[in-house]
C-alpha cells in the first residue's frame, strides 16, 4: 500500500526555487542600473570634455597671430600657442606643398574630470586684414571731441558681408563701451566690434621696407602706391593718395588727407580740429608710447571699399587671420 507525499512537501522547494529566481533577477537589474549609472557619468564627462575642447579651438583660433604663413609658429624658438585655462595647443607642419600656408593644430581640452583632443587643419582667410573698418593694435583708451564716421557700405559691392566698426584685442563689449564713450560717432552699415588679434606692426614695416616702398615722396599720385614713413608724417596740406601707407610715427593730421586703401600708423593717429582724414578701405592704428592711439578732434571717416583693399593688398601681400579648414576628433 503506497503512501501519498504529505501536502506542501513540493510547495516548499517551489517557493524557494521562485525566491531564488526572483533574487537573481533583482541583482541583475541592479547590476544593469548601476552599469548605466556609470555609463550616463562617463558620457557626461566625455560630452563635458568635447565642448571643452570645441571652446579650446574657437579660442586658440581667434588668439593666433595674422599673417600671411604660419612659420612663426613652427619657428625652433617659437613661444607656447596662447590658449585659455584647461586648453593646450601645438602646431605642427603639414605634409605637401607650401602653398598654400597651412598648419596643424592639436588642441586638447579638459572639463569635469575628461579630456579630449582635435586636430585641426587651420589656413589662413581669403580677405586681407580683418573684417573691420578700423583695427587696434591694442584695447583702446581716451575719447575724442571730434566726428567719427564708420560706414560699412561698399557701393560697388552692396552684397558684401558687414564689417565690424572695430576690432581689437579686447572683448566687444569693452570696444562698445569705448565707442560709446567717443561721443559723435555714427557707424552705418558696419557690424559690432569683435575680437582680433594684435596687428603685426613690426612684421609689416619689415615686409613694406623689403618690398621697396617709397617714402613720403611716393604719396600724391594717381595711381595706387607703396609707402613707409620712418617716424612721424605730419599733413599740412591738402593730400590725396592710394595704396598702402605704413607710418611707423605718429599720423599727424592738421589738413585733409584722402587715402584710398590700407593706412597703418604704428604711433597712433591724431586728426586736428578743423582736419579731416577720409579713408576708402581700412585703418589700423598702434598704440604710441604715451597716450591715446586715436584722437579726433576734427573728422575721421573710413567706408568699407573692397576694391581699394584690394589693390592694397596687391602692393603687398597684407596678414590674413586664422581659419579652420578641417576637423578631426583624436578620440572619438
Amino acid at each position: 500500500m503506497s503512501r501519498r507525499p504529505a501536502r506542501g512537501t513540493t510547495a516548499l522547494p517551489a517557493a524557494l526555487a521562485a525566491l531564488a529566481v526572483s533574487a537573481a533577477l533583482t541583482a541583475a537589474i541592479a547590476d544593469v542600473v548601476r552599469t548605466e549609472v556609470v555609463l550616463v557619468r562617463h558620457r557626461g564627462t566625455a560630452a563635458a570634455a568635447l565642448a571643452k575642447a570645441d571652446a579650446c579651438l574657437a579660442a586658440v583660433l581667434a588668439r593666433l597671430p595674422a599673417g600671411t604663413d604660419f612659420a612663426p609658429l613652427l619657428a625652433p624658438e617659437a613661444a607656447p600657442i596662447d590658449a585659455p585655462p584647461g586648453c593646450r595647443a601645438a602646431a605642427a607642419p603639414t605634409p605637401g606643398p607650401a602653398a598654400p600656408p597651412r598648419v596643424r593644430l592639436v588642441v586638447e581640452g579638459r572639463a569635469a574630470g575628461g579630456r579630449r583632443a582635435l586636430e585641426a587643419l587651420v589656413g589662413r582667410a581669403p580677405a586681407p586684414g580683418v573684417p573691420a573698418l578700423l583695427w587696434l593694435a591694442g584695447p583702446p583708451t581716451g575719447s575724442s571731441a571730434g566726428r567719427i564716421l564708420l560706414d560699412g557700405h561698399d557701393p560697388a559691392d552692396p552684397d558684401a558681408p558687414r564689417p565690424a566698426a572695430v576690432a581689437a584685442p579686447a572683448p566687444p563689449e569693452a570696444l562698445d563701451l569705448w565707442l560709446a564713450g567717443l561721443g559723435r560717432v555714427a557707424t552705418p552699415g558696419a557690424g559690432p566690434p569683435r575680437f582680433a588679434p594684435p596687428l603685426p606692426l613690426e612684421t609689416l614695416a619689415n615686409a613694406v621696407g623689403a618690398a621697396g616702398a617709397g617714402g613720403p615722396d611716393a604719396l600724391g599720385g594717381p595711381a595706387p602706391a607703396l609707402a613707409l614713413v620712418d617716424g612721424d608724417l605730419t599733413v599740412t596740406a591738402p593730400l590725396a593718395a592710394a595704396g598702402l601707407l605704413l607710418v611707423r610715427g605718429t599720423l599727424d593730421i592738421a589738413d585733409a588727407f584722402e587715402f584710398n586703401g590700407v593706412v597703418i600708423a604704428s604711433g597712433g593717429v591724431r586728426v586736428r580740429g578743423g582736419a579731416s582724414l577720409s579713408v576708402r578701405g581700412a585703418l589700423w592704428v598702434g598704440a604710441p608710447p604715451a597716450g591715446d592711439p586715436l584722437v579726433v578732434d576734427g573728422e575721421l571717416r573710413v567706408r568699407r571699399d573692397g576694391a581699394a583693399l584690394a589693390a592694397a593688398d596687391a602692393q603687398l601681400a597684407l596678414p590674413r587671420l586664422a581659419v579652420l579648414l578641417g576637423l578631426r576628433d583624436l578620440d572619438g
